[in-house]
């Protein structure tokens, strides 16, 4: 349930989502990381609702550089399923600490590896922390391929244009529990990201090249 406010403005959210694929591949017994390709503004807002609406019970934390709108938003309409873990400035990997942290508590982390939205439809390189993430928290991550957000609201469009459709499709967990062991390994790191991102571009339509 949200707040009465978020009730009112939920569906402003959701009306521009055609269909989403794949809500049983998320594990409702387990905690575990979510990790997106990153479009738009809105990429946070538009998984939150499927996620918790399918899981209830569970809390989502996501990890964004995009505090001005981002924090603003989830607040006010997802307060009470979770948050976000603010990125420190010049602190490298400062979102870890409380990241696991919520993962023991039994939470989910959505991350979006290439950082800032991309302005291109392609996938741009993956950035180690989710790998860190995954091994360091001992946890599956579930990939998730998001289509039409870069034409709706997004920095190569800063108008928004709530016509477009969007389409998520939500892959099968990918578990890398051989790889615990070897979370400062940076070749370990390399080949878990590669392996994430893949994925990711396999559900979003596209190569991930790196």
């Amino acid at each position: 349930m949200v707040y009465p406010i978020g009730k009112l403005l939920r569906p402003l959210v959701t009306f521009p989502v055609k269909e989403v694929k794949g809500l049983e591949n998320l594990p409702n017994n387990i905690s575990f990381v979510i990790a997106s390709n990153h479009n738009s503004f809105i990429d946070a807002l538009v998984i939150v609702v499927p996620v918790i609406g399918y899981l209830q019970k569970k809390r989502i934390y996501f990890i964004s550089t995009m505090f001005f709108f981002f924090d603003f938003m989830l607040n006010l309409l997802f307060s009470e399923f979770g948050g976000s873990i603010k990125l420190k400035r010049n602190v490298r990997e400062s979102f870890l600490k409380p990241a696991l942290k919520q993962l023991k508590k039994g939470n989910i982390i959505c991350i979006f590896p290439e950082g800032l939205p991309n302005k291109r439809s392609n996938i741009r390189r993956g950035k180690l922390g989710v790998a860190k993430l995954v091994l360091k928290g001992k946890v599956p991550v579930v990939p998730i391929g998001i289509k039409g957000t870069l034409y709706i609201w997004s920095r190569l469009k800063w108008l928004p244009r709530p016509k477009k459709k969007i389409i998520i499709n939500i892959g099968k967990p990918i578990y890398f529990d051989k790889y615990y062991k070897q979370a400062g390994n940076r070749k370990i790191l390399e080949k878990v990201t590669r392996e994430i991102m893949k994925n990711i571009g396999k559900l979003c339509g596209k190569r991930y090249i790196y």
